[in-house]
């Protein structure tokens, strides 16, 4: 298998930030992309979704959620509910 060197431009905090990700799950970044380039391979297409968000996601992601009520903990919440 004969191998070739490429370059791909990032941000550099994004790098860094990926880095710390795939060193805690015992991989390097060239790891990463080569599994990566694997699954694209595999799947013939990313191996995520990538898609536009419909009108309900981007509602839900507009939405005001200061008015939401939150709890400390779970028996609070359970009390809430119940009644």
């Amino acid at each position: 298998m004969t191998t070739i060197t490429t370059t791909i431009r990032l941000d550099e905090s994004d790098k860094q930030e990926a880095n710390k990700i795939l060193n805690e799950l015992g991989l390097n970044f060239n790891q990463a992309m080569n599994m990566f380039v694997k699954q694209l391979i595999q799947l013939k297409g990313l191996p995520f979704d990538v898609k536009l968000p419909n009108q309900k996601t981007i509602d839900a992601m507009n939405e005001d959620y200061s008015k939401i009520k939150s709890f400390d903990n779970v028996d609070e919440m359970v009390e809430e509910i119940l009644g």
